[in-house]
């Protein structure tokens, strides 16, 4: 066989094997992993329903809102890189004929470019979320050539809560508006300060007299230090040296958090000529609710909740029952049998039903939840002569009928008091 027929076949051996490796790969369709179920998205899910689907995992997913599991990052990275290939049309029509071989495929061919996946925590930022401690803005701050620019100041704002929040957690996004520098500032923007040789100081030599040099170092005046001067105008920077960015804040209230507790974002600050972004400092502030209030944290952090409870004067000499709906949605009952006598001002404690400390899971050591009753004494002319008489005359004279009129507290735990949990359904009078 001639160079040529030997070439011919080479070819066609190779076509060969070629085709038998696409088809493999065919065959195997998406082999690998599920994309579509690592987002929780059907196979034909739109692009708006794919990026929904992420960012809302994204949020719950992030590393820093799973600090004790030790595959948080893992799983994250998993959600980002199923994001980046479903998100592109081009490497999901890949994906979804050859499965994940076609991706590595594709990234090692030419055609590919070897790009590979973005960064998870990039891929994060890129979507304008910024969360509590900075990790997304210590990243945003190292990718920019800023030299040694010191943080700017602490802006400290008021985040009001709800006492559910506190008492559940809970994850907020807040809209935050910030100044940033250009992207391309220091790139193209900047250049080296002349008076002072990019050193930002100047020392000018004084003659003082015959022999005599006086040498005398200061800021310079030019550049205010930094060593560097912008370009005005500059075409990269249309808007100038700054501009306004959007950005969310993922505001993680943590069950139990005290009143006044700070949460900081590094990084998320606004950007100054002469600073880098400082901290965001959040402070939890507790909004006012209508049935429950919060009294001060014990020494380990819990505190008690009060509840207010109106009873009639019926139920203070007969017993009453009531379920109070509490800040998780739970019924909680509360109950005192007949033949125990309700005073004004008197207070039945539920253990462990109030707040936790902050840090501590759900079910460990929390305040109690504090019930105080009021006693509803009928109107003027409610009864009338002979209804007053017989109710008069079943009622103790004075002496040794009558208790102390000081109110008490009551442990609903005592033997001879009613407490306990029922489900929603079995709610007959919600307060």
């Amino acid at each position: 066989m001639n160079l040529h027929g030997r070439s011919v076949l080479a070819a066609a051996l190779h076509l060969i094997l070629l085709a038998v490796w696409i088809g493999s790969i065919a065959h195997r369709g998406t082999a690998g992993r599920d994309f579509y179920q690592v987002l929780g998205v059907p196979r034909d899910a739109g692009e708006a329903d794919i990026k929904r689907a992420f960012r809302k995992l994204a949020l719950r997913m992030h590393p820093d809102k799973n600090p004790d599991d030790r595959l948080a990052e893992q799983k994250f990275k998993e959600l980002s890189t199923a994001y980046e290939v479903l998100s592109d049309n081009e490497r999901r029509r890949v994906y979804d004929t050859y499965g994940e071989e076609g991706l590595r495929a594709q990234a090692a061919g030419p055609a590919g470019g070897g790009g590979g996946f973005f960064e998870p925590f990039d891929l994060f930022e890129q979507f304008g979320f910024g969360m509590p401690g900075g990790r997304t803005g210590r990243r945003r701050r190292q990718a920019h050539s800023e030299g040694d620019l010191p943080p700017g100041p602490e802006l400290v704002l008021d985040f009001p809560v709800r006492l559910e929040d506190l008492y559940n957690g809970a994850v907020h996004e807040v809209a935050h508006r910030r100044q940033v520098r250009c992207a391309a500032w220091f790139r193209s923007c900047e250049h080296a300060c002349n008076t002072c040789g990019g050193r930002g100081i100047r020392i000018v030599t004084r003659q003082l007299g015959p022999g005599f040099v006086q040498q005398i170092q200061s800021t310079c005046d030019v550049c205010g230090g930094r060593g560097r001067v912008a370009q005005e105008p500059c075409a990269a920077c249309p808007h100038g040296q700054f501009e306004t960015q959007e950005r969310v804040l993922m505001v993680d209230v943590e069950r139990g958090a005290a009143e006044h507790t700070r949460i900081p974002f590094e990084g998320e600050g606004d950007e100054g000529e002469h600073h880098a972004a400082g901290t965001v400092v959040l402070v939890l502030r507790s909004l006012p609710h209508r049935r429950f209030w919060r009294g001060a944290p014990g020494t380990d952090g819990a505190a008690h909740l009060h509840h207010n409870v109106s009873i009639t004067l019926a139920e203070a000499l007969g017993g009453f029952e009531r379920n109070i709906t509490h800040l998780d949605g739970r019924a909680v009952r509360v109950a005192r049998t007949r033949g125990h006598i309700t005073r004004a001002g008197d207070v039945l404690v539920l253990r462990g039903e109030g707040m936790s400390a902050a840090g501590v899971r759900a079910g460990s050591s929390a305040g109690d939840l504090h019930v105080h009753l009021q006693v509803q004494m009928p109107r003027d002319g409610a009864l009338s002569v002979s209804e007053m008489d017989a109710l008069l005359r079943y009622l103790p004279k004075s002496g040794e009928g009558y208790a102390e009129v000081a109110p008490r507290t009551l442990f609903m735990g005592d033997a001879q008091e009613g407490a306990g949990r029922v489900a929603p359904s079995d709610v007959h009078q919600e307060l």
